[in-house]
């Protein structure tokens, strides 16, 4: 008797924590209104992003931003991209001025084992209808370290990933803050 009483106990905790899990692996129902979901309105905004300026030495550094930007853009449901400034609400417009890549940490030699990327870039929402501008920024600095390995090709590797970093914090800044100004709009 006491067997069938334990297996129905463990049966009932099997089932009570199967039930906890269920509902705890459930959604709750929220979606962030910021990100594109099957049932959203249509865009009340369009945008251009030009290819930024590139006064860097760091090749390719434009086209990085520009396709992280895009990539941030098109999750937004108020906002629709546009390839040229024609017909857009907005334009997003902006260069990037430096990139430094000081020594970090150093072995007993002075030679580097972890360098600092530093980039420095300037940012402005226009309206694309007066080119009046909304917002700008002129200086919005991020750094991110990376190491320094013998093989070169994964100390590129290691600083793309570096870039890669900074490009995306610094697009999901300016993201946020375009949606905060629409949000007021």
């Amino acid at each position: 008797m006491e067997t069938v009483l334990g297996r129905e106990k463990v049966s009932r905790c099997l089932s009570v924590v199967l039930l906890l899990t269920t509902l705890l692996l459930s959604a709750c129902g929220y979606s962030n209104p910021a990100f594109r979901g099957s049932d959203t309105a249509p865009a009340t905004h369009t945008l251009h992003i030009p290819l930024w300026m590139n006064r860097t030495n760091e090749l390719g550094l434009e086209t990085t931003f520009r396709h992280t930007l895009n990539r941030w853009f098109r999750q937004a449901s108020k906002i629709r991209l546009i390839a040229g400034p024609q017909g857009a609400d907005l334009v997003l417009d902006g260069e990037i001025l430096t990139i430094s890549l000081p020594g970090e940490s150093f072995q007993q030699h002075d030679q580097a084992q972890e360098v600092s990327a530093t980039v420095t870039i300037r940012y402005t929402l226009r309206n694309g209808h007066d080119n009046s501008i909304i917002w700008q920024e002129d200086g919005r600095t991020r750094n991110e370290s990376y190491r320094l390995v013998p093989d070169s090709a994964r100390t590129l590797g290691n600083r793309q990933q570096a870039l890669n970093t900074l490009a995306n914090e610094l697009a999901e800044r300016i993201y946020q803050r375009t949606l905060d100004t629409i949000g007021r709009m």
